[in-house]
């Protein structure tokens, strides 16, 4: 190879490195110019209200963090929205605080309300969006909602998970696939398989109530559930505390990993002439 070759094989080399950098300064200017939600997901008493209200009071003592709020609950009564709403950091009108009440987000009315508070709440100022669903929200629609809109981007998808429930009630986390495969086989989607579902769709699972359980249950129940989703962490928390500058730090949620899942629910759904995705009566769930 002459000079001049070796020169142009250079400068070719140059521009692709060039090209790429220009490549990630655009996909990360994207993603900076739009605000990052956190979705805080799991079984109703799994702990996520602790969990959001030791981040807010973690939020009051920053001055660069400004939290927006959506709560999702099931019940016409919104307990959960009523007993974060009364707490003294939001006795004062918040704009950046909103409650999605009476059905799930994932359903086609929730996903509008959903809309229209991601507006209010960005109009408010905030810098960072913590989404708590719903027991019986299935993640795929939310996400893809998310993924959908200009305004925000997904960072962190935290599935919290009981640990007591799993070890009382599935085995030690156990029973959980078994029981999926079971359900499919006849045709149906039960309780187990949304609480798989969450855990798959998470980009860091949360474990709690570990100070309930012995330090052998503990790791018995993560060795179950980790199979189910061997691609994130598992981290085990006491009484909700939790950093939250970790959690706002997380990268953007990979959707290329949940896509294939997703499609195949969705398709799953189609087949058998249901909606589970969006309600929770298919699920069995009350």
């Amino acid at each position: 190879m002459d000079n001049f070759q070796q020169l142009l094989y250079k400068n070719l080399y140059l521009i692709i490195l060039k090209l790429q950098e220009a490549r990630s300064c655009l996909t990360m200017g994207i993603f900076e110019s739009k605000t990052p939600i956190t979705i805080l997901n799991g079984f109703l008493g799994a702990g996520k209200t602790t969990i959001l209200q030791r981040f807010l009071l973690q939020a009051q003592a920053e001055d660069d963090i400004e939290l927006g709020v959506i709560v999702n609950e099931m019940s016409e009564l919104d307990v959960d929205g009523r007993l974060i709403n009364t707490n003294e950091l939001l006795l004062h009108k918040d704009e950046k605080f909103t409650s999605i009440s009476a059905g799930s987000i994932s359903s086609e009315r929730g996903l509008k309300e959903f809309t229209r508070a991601i507006e209010k709440i960005k109009h408010a100022g905030a810098t960072h969006i913590i989404i708590e669903t719903s027991g019986s929200t299935h993640p795929w629609p939310l996400i893809e909602a998310i993924r959908s809109h200009s305004g925000v981007a997904l960072y962190g998808f935290l599935s919290v998970v009981d640990t007591v429930t799993l070890a009382q009630d599935h085995d030690l986390g156990r029973s959980i696939v078994p029981a999926v495969s079971k359900n499919l086989d006849a045709g149906k989607r039960g309780i187990e398989n949304l609480l798989a579902e969450q855990i798959m769709f998470a980009s860091r699972i949360l474990m709690s109530k570990i100070d309930r359980v012995s330090p052998e249950i503990l790791r018995k129940v993560a060795e179950a559930i980790h199979p189910i989703n061997p691609w994130v962490d598992i981290t085990g928390i006491e009484f909700g505390n939790i950093d939250l500058r970790d959690i706002i730090s997380m990268p953007p949620y990979n959707y290329d990993r949940v896509a294939k899942l997703g499609a195949e629910l969705a398709e799953w759904d189609e087949k058998h002439g249901c909606d589970t995705m969006s309600s929770a009566s298919e699920y069995h769930i009350d």
